[in-house]
C-alpha cells in the first residue's frame, strides 16, 4: 500500500503542478482554451487525472516492484541516464507508430493544435498513456532494473520536460540542440509531421550530428 500512495503522491504532484502552470505559466492561452474550448478543456483535465492520479499509482504499486531495486535507494547517473534516453527512444517509436497507423488513440492530443497549455501534456486518451507514456518507462526499467532513487527521478525529470515543452510562454527558451526545446514540440502541435522527438532528446536531429 505503500507504494500506492508515493504513486498517488508522484500523480497528484504532477497533475497539480500542470493546473498551477496553465493558471500562472500560460494563463491567457489556458483563458482563451476556456471561452473557445471549454469542453475540450473539460476533456484535458479529466484525461489527466485519470491517467496521472488513478493509473499512475496503480500501475505504481503493481508493477514496480518487479523492475525497480528497492532494497537501493542510492542514485546512480549511469541508471538516470539511461532510463531518461531509453524512455525517449520508446516514446519516439510510439510516437512515430501513432502518426503511421494508430492515430485514433492519439487525435485527442492534437485537438491542441493552435491553442496548447502545459496540462496538455497528459490530456491524452488512456490508450495512448499506457502504450506511448508508460510502456517505454516499464521496459526500460526491465533492463535496466535502476534504485528507486534514480527510477523515480528520471520519472520526474521527463514529466517535468513534458510540461515545460507544453508551455507556449517558454517558447522563447532555446536549449541545446540535442534537447527538445518548447518550440519544437508548439512546431509539432501545429504541423504533426516534424519534430516527433520529446520530452527530453531531440532524436529527429540526431542526423544533423552525423553529417
Amino acid at each position: 500500500m505503500d507504494l500506492f500512495y508515493r504513486g498517488l503522491l508522484l500523480g497528484n504532484f504532477v497533475f497539480f503542478l500542470s493546473v498551477f502552470m496553465d493558471l500562472f505559466v500560460s494563463p491567457l492561452e489556458t483563458r482563451i482554451l476556456k471561452h473557445s474550448h471549454f469542453t475540450l478543456l473539460l476533456k484535458g483535465y479529466i484525461l489527466s487525472f485519470i491517467n496521472l492520479c488513478v493509473i499512475t499509482p496503480t500501475l505504481y504499486s503493481c508493477l514496480t516492484p518487479f523492475i525497480v531495486n528497492y532494497e537501493d535507494s542510492s542514485f546512480y547517473w549511469k541508471e538516470f541516464f539511461l532510463m531518461v534516453l531509453f524512455q525517449n527512444i520508446g516514446y519516439y517509436a510510439a510516437h512515430w507508430h501513432m502518426h503511421n497507423g494508430l492515430y485514433w488513440i492519439h487525435k485527442f492530443h492534437h485537438q491542441y493544435n493552435r491553442i496548447v497549455i502545459p496540462s496538455s501534456a497528459f490530456a491524452v486518451t488512456v490508450y495512448e498513456f499506457l502504450y506511448a507514456y508508460i510502456s517505454p518507462l516499464l521496459i526500460s526499467a526491465l533492463f535496466i532494473y535502476p534504485s528507486d532513487t534514480s527510477f523515480l527521478s528520471s520519472v520526474g525529470l521527463i514529466a517535468l520536460c513534458n510540461l515545460f515543452i507544453h508551455s507556449p510562454t517558454l517558447q522563447t527558451v532555446r536549449l541545446p540542440k540535442f534537447l527538445v526545446s518548447p518550440i519544437d514540440h508548439l512546431m509539432h502541435h501545429q504541423f504533426q509531421n516534424t519534430n516527433l522527438a520529446a520530452p527530453v532528446f531531440a532524436l529527429d536531429r540526431l542526423k544533423e550530428f552525423y553529417n
